[in-house]
């Protein structure tokens, strides 16, 4: 889905339903592009600092303790005292032990540590899901005006939810299309109009919804892009058939190859690498042909 347009047409076939969430969620599920929630970036991001600061007083009050005990090891000169220090801090069932005696400052210990077990454990899976939620991507913009659209002409919400748009920023799209080239753009933004086709499934309230079909306009792209490629390849090898003079054959190898290189770079979404080796292989090509050339003449 790319793009959707409201107009005025009705059509009393289809069933309505009832405005508000209902009728949000039954738009939202009418295209999996249309998935989009908040993230709540700012309210998560402190979640994860106040699970961050209290484990770290935790911590703190740990280390204390542990700090506490080394002191005490050194100045009483109980030895009861001191093996029973030793023992919980080198075996774990030394702190079972002393707290099945009723030991109240190992209890506290005890306390503490289940308490950070607990924590660290809510605070690792935070982070975790925190991660897969800032791996989705923002909607793109044809996805986002359609919402926006449909949204602003239906208000489904009231109250706060009708500020679900507000912040373009904080929302994220369960599904997105991959990012198209520049080519498939440029079809979809001069000629997606006359490539559109509409549902007229959907109630007759949310207005005329116009899609893209992926499949043409891939087609299309395929197509253009052969005859670019056969006007490089084919063009350049017939213009240099034809132009005898080297100094002209250089000047038209070395414009091809500056066309070819600017072509794939505003067109295709290659990376920097990929564009210096398509242009290379290119202008390999053009030379070798050149080179053939002056050793038959």
């Amino acid at each position: 889905m790319s793009t959707s347009t409201i107009d005025s047409e009705k059509n009393g076939c289809v069933k309505e339903y009832q405005v508000g969430f209902a009728d949000l969620a039954e738009y939202v599920a009418s295209d999996s592009e249309l998935s989009l929630y908040k993230g709540f970036h700012s309210i998560a991001a402190r979640n994860l600092l106040y699970l961050q600061a209290e484990l770290q007083v935790l911590g703190n009050e740990l280390t204390e303790m542990d700090e506490e005990d080394k002191q005490r090891m050194g100045t009483t000169r109980d030895d009861e005292k001191r093996t029973a220090i030793d023992k919980a801090a080198r075996a774990w069932e030394g702190i079972q032990e002393q707290c099945e005696e009723m030991n109240e400052r190992e209890m506290k210990r005890m306390r503490l540590i289940l308490r950070i077990r607990k924590l660290v454990k809510e605070y690792e899976k935070a982070l975790l899901r925190r991660s897969q939620i800032l791996s989705f991507e923002k909607p793109d913009h044809g996805t986002m005006d359609a919402f926006t659209n449909w949204f602003r002409f239906k208000k489904p919400l009231r109250g706060l939810g009708w500020n679900l748009l507000d912040d373009e920023r904080d929302l994220i799209a369960l599904k997105t299309n991959t990012d198209p080239d520049r080519l498939t753009s440029i079809i979809q933004y001069c000629f997606g109009y006359y490539l559109r086709e509409s549902r007229d499934e959907q109630p007759p309230s949310w207005g005329k919804m116009y899609y893209f079909k992926t499949s043409v306009i891939s087609w299309i792209v395929a197509v253009i892009a052969i005859l670019i490629s056969a006007f490089f390849l084919i063009g350049a090898i017939i213009i240099l058939y034809f132009v005898r003079p080297m100094g002209a054959r250089l000047g038209i190898v070395s414009a091809f190859t500056a066309s070819f290189a600017v072509t794939v770079g505003l067109l295709t979404n290659a990376k920097r690498a990929e564009t210096f080796a398509a242009t290379a292989a290119y202008a390999a090509v053009l030379v070798v042909y050149v080179s053939g050339n002056i050793g038959s003449s």
